[in-house]
Formats: structure tokens, sequence, C-alpha cells
């Protein structure tokens, strides 16, 4: 998998639970 992808990944999925 590429490891910029993973990590913009990683990120929104942060965000979004930031949002919880």
């Amino acid at each position: 998998m590429n490891v910029g992808l993973q990590n913009l990944y990683l990120k929104m999925e942060g965000l979004y639970f930031m949002e919880l």
C-alpha cells in the first residue's frame, strides 16, 4: 500500500473521530 495514501487515510480518520 502507498505510504502517502495510508498517511492521508489515518489523518482523515483522526479528524473524523475528533468531530464525534
